[in-house]
């Protein structure tokens, strides 16, 4: 597993989703994992990132419950954050904040390979 996620209609269905793809992992695996849910005290949707692949999953939330997750890598992200004047710390944060800025539109600018998820709280 790479990216797992879900979007349920209680802190139910995110709980048991969790509770159900972490338990088959080794010490090890879990150790891996970090596990993102929106809004934290009553989470509806949520996601599961392994570390350790390579290239890495990238993620990037914002205090409203927004993210993005990128499983793969943005081409050239440097000079797309001067380009786009994006101080971002990694390629989900200024994918976050290009989609955020300027909607879909912002990935007719992007080179990237790989998947794509955004939650737009």
């Amino acid at each position: 597993m790479r990216v797992a996620g879900i979007l349920g209609r209680g802190r139910a269905a995110a709980t048991r989703f969790i509770g159900l793809m972490t338990a088959g992992l080794g010490e090890d695996e879990r150790k891996r994992v970090q596990t993102l849910a929106f809004p934290s005290e009553n989470p509806v949707i949520a996601a599961l990132v392994c570390n350790g692949h390579n290239p890495p999953v990238q993620w990037a939330y914002r205090p409203d419950g927004s993210f993005a997750i990128l499983d793969g890598e943005m081409y050239k992200a440097a000079e797309t954050r001067v380009l786009e004047n994006r101080p971002g710390i990694n390629d989900a944060s200024t994918l976050l904040d290009l989609y955020f800025a300027d909607g879909q539109e912002a990935f007719s600018r992007i080179d990237a390979g790989g998947s794509i998820a955004i939650w737009d709280a």
